[in-house]
């Protein structure tokens, strides 16, 4: 029997299981949804890995949006990577990439940015 994603009961934030809303972005958004929990889980990134998903698709607007765990292959990093492809013309998306970054610099904090990343493909 296949398990619900949001049922299961990560921990988070004091040891509290992460299920339900707060983590619904991983199942809508995921490529790997068990490899991008397991990262949130061991960075406590549930929360500001949603508020990053929300800014995204309500600034950027995309086509498609991927959620990733990448590493660098040539060290010891890994990222939680949200991968977009915006569609329009080409002034038009960098201006929301702007405005994306704006927001993040103000709403999310800066050890949490350091974990994610933006990867955007202007379609």
């Amino acid at each position: 029997m296949k398990k619900s994603p949001t049922k299961k009961n990560l921990p988070g934030k004091g040891g509290k299981p992460v299920n339900g809303a707060a983590a619904d972005w991983i199942g809508h958004y995921a490529v790997d949804p068990e490899e991008v929990r397991l990262f949130c889980s061991r960075h406590d990134l549930f929360q500001d890995g949603d508020k990053a998903v929300t800014m995204a698709k309500k600034i950027l607007r995309p086509r498609h949006l991927r959620v990733v765990v990448e590493g660098d292959p040539e060290g010891t990093g890994e990222w939680l990577v949200l991968d977009v492809d915006m569609q329009g013309p080409v002034d038009e998306a960098l201006a929301a990439y702007h405005r994306l970054k704006k927001e993040w610099l103000t709403h999310l904090p800066a050890a949490r940015r350091g974990l994610m990343r933006l990867l955007y493909n202007i379609v």
